[in-house]
């Protein structure tokens, strides 16, 4: 379990709403348990997460989140790429 840099471990692809957002990341190296941090003190996307979900061709699953905290589900590893969907409150 490793807590990720925003920066480097997810990529911003789209996003969509102004109060209310919803973006859609790429995700880098991340592996299951690790953290990533889409708040004020990390990618500053958002104030707060209601719900997160990860995609790719292994795995369909919801994140575990606390606040802006998102943490990889069970199943990921670091080689293998997976999309992020995250809903919230924007900044």
């Amino acid at each position: 379990m490793t807590v990720l840099d925003p920066w480097q471990a997810s990529t911003l692809l789209w996003q969509d709403g102004d109060a209310a957002k919803t973006a859609l990341y790429a995700l880098k190296g991340a592996s299951e348990g690790d953290t990533i941090d889409f708040g004020p003190s990390g990618s500053g996307h958002f104030n707060a997460l209601t719900r997160a979900v990860v995609v790719g061709s292994d795995i369909g699953t919801t994140a575990g989140i606390e606040g802006t905290i998102v943490t990889v589900p069970h199943g990921m590893t670091n080689d293998s790429k997976y999309y992020l969907f995250a809903m919230g409150d924007s900044i």
